[in-house]
């Protein structure tokens, strides 16, 4: 009779094992040891003679122990079974816990500053303190003084600092005369080596490093920030520059026509990696002082100092790669001035410019400058 109660039990048995998997109760990797044991117990009552073939291979005195040492076996295998898959869910919850935790930040961080974007949506703003501009001071520029003047005259305020790797008396002094920071780079010199030294002394997000012959127009940084406060988040801002020539400003010259053309994808599509290598095929479109570098991406030496005169064209492919966006302000917003004495001018003499412009032409898969 206990037979036929073992049989009616295991059937029922591996019925509701395939019940529960079929219900997704169970998952199908843990139903194959109970399924194996219904099985083992139905096809011991259907055959009970089995019990005393295998005890007397195995010189068991007692067949029922059998049935013990294999209920052992079963609970124990399922025991060391539920411990090994508690221990990796004890590994997983800890480690969904710690990102539920940084995930948390980030919302609260993002909800802080949703908050301060509405406050600011429409407000006008006189000052912008997480900007720098950084003044590169080199030698007795006579339009240092000028350029100072168009940053302390901005719209928008911000901080000002001032570097140079030539000190001399005629930069301490307007530096002391105006209030404002320098610090001198006593180590490696260099465009390059200068600007990211320049960077490195600021401790702000944005940067802008300003060139002490320009002119920046008081709008330039209310342009920039009117972005930021509505949300947009860039690796570098710009938009276009005028001319200066004989202190007199130039008409438009075919050159920048040409350089809007090429920037004009960036105005919609700015994170799109085309657009931004597309503004860099021909050469740099992009006018390095009028650019603000977004630190918080691109680290406090931003800059690329393999060349001389194209270190600013090589530093934009490189951040072209990126996913983030080259903000394009499609207006005028600084004056850039060409003079003989301009270090570009000495680099173009010298035919640094042209054999650089070769060597960054090769990134685009050509060996000669376009006509």
């Amino acid at each position: 009779m206990i037979y036929y109660f073992a049989i009616i039990f295991s059937i029922i048995f591996i019925i509701f094992i395939m019940h529960l998997v079929r219900k997704n109760k169970l998952e199908e990797k843990y139903s194959i040891l109970w399924l194996f044991a219904g099985i083992v117990i139905l096809i011991v009552s259907l055959f009970p003679q089995l019990i005393t073939v295998v005890a007397n291979k195995f010189n068991v005195f007692y067949p029922p122990t059998l049935m013990l040492l294999f209920a052992i076996i079963i609970l124990g295998t399922y025991i060391i079974h539920i411990s090994i898959v508690i221990t990796k869910q004890n590994k997983m919850i800890v480690k969904l816990t710690q990102e539920m935790g940084i995930l948390k930040e980030k919302i609260k961080n993002q909800e802080e500053n949703n908050k301060k974007i509405k406050k600011n949506r429409g407000k006008k703003m006189d000052e912008f303190k997480n900007h720098t501009f950084v003044i590169c001071a080199y030698k007795e520029s006579k339009y240092l003084e000028e350029c100072i003047n168009s940053l302390l005259n901005q719209k928008v305020k911000s901080n000002i600092i001032m570097c140079t790797s030539t000190p001399n008396d005629y930069i301490k002094n307007l530096a002391k005369k105006y209030n404002i920071e320098l610090f001198i780079n006593q180590g490696e010199s260099g465009i390059g080596q200068d600007w990211n030294f320049g960077v490195s002394k600021t401790k702000t997000d944005y940067v802008t490093v300003a060139h002490q012959d320009d002119i920046y127009n008081e709008n330039y940084l209310e342009e920039i920030v009117k972005y930021i406060n509505n949300g947009e988040d860039f690796i570098i801002a710009f938009g276009d520059y005028e001319e200066i020539k004989n202190n007199k400003t130039i008409p438009l010259t075919k050159n920048l026509k040409i350089k809007k053309i090429l920037q004009k994808p960036l105005i919609k599509h700015g994170k799109k990696k085309w657009a931004k290598k597309f503004s860099l095929r021909f050469g740099s479109s992009i006018c390095c002082p009028c650019v603000t570098v977004n630190t918080r991406i691109t680290g406090k030496k931003p800059y690329k100092v393999d060349m001389k005169c194209d270190l600013d064209w090589d530093t934009w492919y490189e951040f072209s790669k990126s996913d983030h966006r080259f903000l394009y302000i499609n207006k005028p917003i600084m004056k850039h001035r060409i003079h003989e004495e301009s270090e570009t001018s000495n680099l173009i003499e010298n035919n640094i410019r042209l054999e650089e412009d070769l060597e960054m032409l090769k990134n685009y898969g050509q060996n000669q400058l376009p006509k």
